[in-house]
């Protein structure tokens, strides 16, 4: 247990993927669920090689079909596809990760080079990547990079959305051959399981893996032949394979099964969009039922002839919010009269920190206008179940002010004298500060953290207790936490008493149990003079009260009742100790910097915190990284790591702080250990738990340490200093949390 409850939320960078992507205008959501709308200026793609930086188009349609194929070449790459000391990884929309070409762009969206970087930590030259050269492969595929060399993180497997993709020539790749630069001899790998080809390459330099001619088989052609009905839309892919806009061809194993490809929709003026939804074999002269067919000669599709080739109607579709990607589409409802109607999803939108009032029509459509749509409190909407659609209508959601704070209701067992519920109101987004939470005892037991309940229906969660670094919203809702309570048993009290040991109190400790104190003694220069006096006399009492019992307790060992007092009063003496960083040392004994160093780097634009002397040196050099690294002094003090391990019932008065790297974007975050944000981020294959940052009091620091964020840099400063604090804010950085994310010395 850790009494600091601040957090350090981890940046979007490198936690980002689907979420992330639809938020930026492209979605990895079912390309059937968008509703193309016609756009100028839809995709800007910057430092490429294309003409037209430029492209227009319809919400809905891929990347690969708006550009005519998979990959762009960006600009002013050298022969190993490196630019100004960094690495092509592909390209992105938000920065970290390789943007899905096959993805449905559901806003106006621009998209960049990857650069990816080395990492800080390690002299070696781009010891975290792999270079992939497909130079000799790239007759036999089509390359999402847009380049045949790029660069992925080693030791991760290759992002799917820069895999190879099948270029239409009646041949499929089987196997691809290559060589490492660790291993010259030819190796293998089955098409399928191309991604891990990095995945197990430990060097201490940069991996090179070099792919020749890959192994293929003969394949049948499947040719889909759009052109009967291009003036209501496309099948999908046939603008990115390199063939007509309006066709389509796909090698297939032979005598293997085949999936027809979604009918992207144009949206139609004044009348119902018109989806193709069955074709017919004109090589065979069969139906192709379900749009499925097994494929054991080449073949040629076309839309069946007449209405019963495509489906129609109107689409209304429903945005996340009034500038933002699709939230939801419904093919409209048609009456007897065969008028056509909205249908409404059946929940709404969210946004933390406000209410959903309704819908309107963007660009006050007809037959809506600007009117707000909304529901009566049966759950109908009289405009949409009155007004009848003339054309596909696009609504964005309409939100209000609601209350942005929740309530945790602190609960305690069931048993005689328990206390009563304590009501608690959170401001949120933020987090439930740990000393919110009631100061309760109960003889003979120690209160061992709280157990949730956050549907508040009496029965805590299975095993999970609470986390008080957990990141709150207004979308959580209000939850009940309950009191965990275990009994105090002599050994435990006997473990208090040897976590911090006042050498002044040590000759009466064994004076009083008869036997020596197991802790170090501790002559309190970490301390402040006050406050370490003042645990003297508190210890003292500790033991007193622990002999005490001993001598009258006939079975010589201490009560429950009397181990828990002992617990709780050590408890609230140490959480009153206050630390001194030496007087303004640099260093302490064992040679580590007291004071956390904050560095930051102009041409990446981004800080970078250490109290690592070696390490600071390292980036500062030269020698080892270019340089472009500033040493801008001491940001904070931290403590030493003596105090980490409590015994069971005490709270340990540090709190570890882990470093995350991610190697993809060259960006690190800071958190509590064993807290919310450290349990996803292990989990996260993008990001590497580099061990111990730093430990910050976990209750009595004096140093306030702020974590601002800035959207349009999708970047996170950590500053002590309150007049750069002002500065940051008349700049556009935004607080996180609750004023601050801990307290150094």
């Amino acid at each position: 247990m850790t009494g600091n409850n601040k957090v350090w939320r981890a940046s979007l960078a490198g936690l980002a993927s689907v979420a992330m992507l639809a938020t930026m205008g492209v979605s990895a959501a079912s390309a059937a669920e968008d509703t193309a709308q016609q756009v100028t200026d839809l995709v800007t793609f910057e430092g490429s090689t294309l003409a037209d930086a430029t492209l227009d188009g319809y919400k809905g349609e891929s990347l690969a079909d708006l550009v005519g194929g998979y990959g762009v070449t960006p600009a002013g790459i050298d022969a190993n596809s490196t630019k100004d000391g960094k690495y092509f990884g592909g390209w992105t929309v938000d920065g970290t990760t390789p943007v899905d070409w096959t993805a449905p762009v559901t806003g106006k969206v621009t998209v960049k080079p990857l650069w990816l970087t080395s990492g800080y930590t390690d002299g070696s030259n781009k010891s975290n990547l792999a270079l992939l050269d497909f130079t000799a492969a790239a007759s036999e595929v089509k390359l999402p990079a847009g380049t045949a060399k790029f660069y992925v993180a080693k030791d991760q497997n290759i992002p799917a959305t820069l895999l190879p993709v099948d270029a239409p020539n009646r041949k499929l790749v089987t196997d691809y051959v290559y060589t490492t630069s660790v291993d010259t001899n030819k190796q293998t790998k089955a098409a399928a399981d191309l991604a891990t080809v990095t995945g197990s390459n430990v060097t201490v330099s940069q991996l090179t893996v070099t792919f020749q001619t890959p192994q293929t088989e003969e394949a049948y052609a499947v040719t889909l032949n759009g052109l009967t009905k291009a003036q209501y839309g496309y099948v999908k892919g046939a603008k990115a394979d390199g063939t007509k806009d309006t066709t389509l061809i796909a090698d297939v194993a032979y005598n293997t099964e085949y999936t027809v490809p979604d009918w992207f929709t144009f949206p139609q003026t004044g009348e119902a969009n018109q989806t193709v939804t069955s074709w017919t074999d004109t090589s065979h002269n069969n139906a192709v039922v379900g749009n499925k067919l097994t494929v054991a000669s080449d073949t040629t599709l076309v839309p069946t002839k007449g209405d019963a080739g495509v489906t129609k109607g109107y689409v209304a579709t429903f945005l996340a919010d009034q500038d933002g990607a699709v939230w939801k589409t419904t093919d409209a409802t048609k009456n007897d009269k065969g008028s056509y109607f909205v249908t409404v999803p059946e929940d709404n939108p969210t946004k933390d920190g406000f209410k959903f009032a309704g819908w309107k029509a963007v660009d006050a459509a007809a037959p809506f206008g600007d009117k707000l749509i909304q529901a009566e409190s049966d759950g109908t909407w009289p405009l949409f179940q009155s007004l009848p659609l003339t054309s596909n209508v696009t609504f964005y959601p309409v939100f209000t002010n609601r209350d942005t704070k929740l309530v945790v209701t602190f609960r305690d067992k069931n048993y005689n004298g328990s206390q009563k519920d304590v009501k608690v109101e959170v401001t949120v987004p933020g987090t439930l500060e740990k000393s919110q939470a009631p100061a309760w005892t109960r003889a003979g037991y120690t209160l061992d953290g709280w157990f949730v309940d956050r549907n508040n229906n009496g029965t805590q969660d299975t095993g999970e207790e609470y986390d008080f670094t957990e990141w709150l919203t207004d979308a959580k809702g209000d939850f009940t936490l309950t009191a965990n309570w275990e009994r105090a048993t002599a050994d435990k009290a006997k473990a208090a008493l040897n976590y911090i040991v006042p050498k002044s109190q040590a000759d009466f400790y064994q004076n009083a149990l008869g036997e020596a104190a197991t802790g170090t003694a501790n002559d309190g220069s970490d301390f402040t003079d006050d406050t370490f006096a003042a645990y003297e006399t508190a210890y003292k009492a500790a033991v007193e009260k622990y002999a005490t019992d001993v001598y009258n307790n006939p079975n010589t060992t201490a009560t429950e009742e009397a181990s828990a007092a002992i617990i709780n009063d050590l408890n609230a003496a140490l959480q009153k100790l206050q630390f001194k960083h030496n007087g303004g040392a640099e260093y302490d004994a064992q040679g580590k910097l007291q004071g956390v160093h904050r560095l930051y780097n102009g041409a990446l634009n981004r800080h970078f915190y250490s109290n690592d002397a070696n390490e600071i040196g390292k980036l500062t050099s030269t020698q080892y990284t270019n340089s472009g690294w500033q040493d801008n002094g001491v940001m904070f003090y931290g403590t030493s790591d003596a105090y980490a391990d409590a015994p069971a019932g005490i709270e340990a008065i540090v709190t570890e702080y882990v470093r995350f790297f991610n190697p993809g974007t060259g960006d690190h975050v800071y958190t509590v250990a064993g807290g919310e944000e450290d349990t996803n981020l292990k989990a996260n294959a993008e990001w590497n738990r580099e061990g111990t940052a730093f430990y910050v009091p976990s209750f009595n620091g004096t140093q306030e340490v702020s974590r601002y964020y800035n959207e349009g840099t999708n970047r996170h400063l950590f500053s002590s200093s309150a007049s750069e604090q002002a500065g940051l804010v008349q700049n556009g950085w935004k607080l996180e949390g609750n004023g601050y994310a801990f307290k150094g010395i």
